[in-house]
């Protein structure tokens, strides 16, 4: 395992040994994911608590019509994903997970976060207690998302994601590729590469590379 779990938000507060015990207890497994295969497909049943440990995982899903649509890609080690459908009342996953790359994720079986299992040992309760907060960073950031998505134009849009990112600084620097940005923004990568480029003629941020500079802050901000 490359990942050390004392990193990973889930198990804060924790020792290695504890760390070590409360997967044991959970038999919890570690599973390699060969580039391409699935973690889970939509429309199964949720079964485990997921955790990245190597590799990067992509999350979509297919509409009926068969487009296919990518919601995120995970590539920080140690972070969650699909945990928040073993909470919910639905039975099925809305998506699909597959290694963007050869990976490694922990499993965490759903039983161990259920009511009889918090009774029965601490592991469980403190699991359960550190995931608050978790997914009050992931609630923040689909707030986030949904303030950028909704503006009326793509110059808004992108001036919106550099603005949130940078925090007023206008030394900063964003860095994400063309295809996950325009995923993100949910709209055509040649159309942001069109819009990136009249930006850029418009003085407004400086391209390089994979690389967004803000050269002009206060223009950007009178597009918000």
């Amino acid at each position: 395992m490359k990942f050390d779990l004392n990193q990973c938000p889930l198990f804060s507060g924790m020792s290695e040994a504890e760390i070590e015990e409360c997967l044991l207890v959970s038999q919890s497994r570690i599973i390699s994911c060969p580039k391409d295969s699935y973690l889970f497909h939509q429309g199964e049943l949720p079964r485990y608590m997921m955790v990245l440990l190597s590799g990067s995982v992509v999350i979509g899903n297919d509409s009926l019509s068969g487009k296919r649509n990518i919601v995120a890609t995970f590539q920080e080690h140690g972070e969650m994903f699909g945990e928040i459908f073993l909470f919910l009342n639905k039975k099925e996953y809305d998506y699909f997970a597959q290694a963007g790359s050869d990976s490694e994720v922990l499993q965490i079986p759903k039983s161990f976060f259920d009511a009889n299992a918090v009774n029965q040992n601490s592991f469980s309760y403190r699991l359960i207690a550190n995931l608050l907060p978790v997914f009050a960073g992931k609630a923040y950031y689909l707030n986030q998302k949904i303030r950028i998505i909704s503006g009326a134009s793509l110059r808004q849009k992108i001036a919106r994601m550099l603005l949130q990112n940078s925090h007023g600084d206008p030394s900063y620097v964003f860095s994400m590729n063309r295809e996950r940005m325009a995923d993100y923004l949910g709209v055509a990568r040649p159309s942001l590469s069109r819009e990136l480029s009249n930006m850029q003629a418009d003085g407004l941020i400086s391209l390089e590379k994979r690389k967004i500079r803000i050269t002009d802050l206060s223009a950007l901000q009178e597009i918000m």
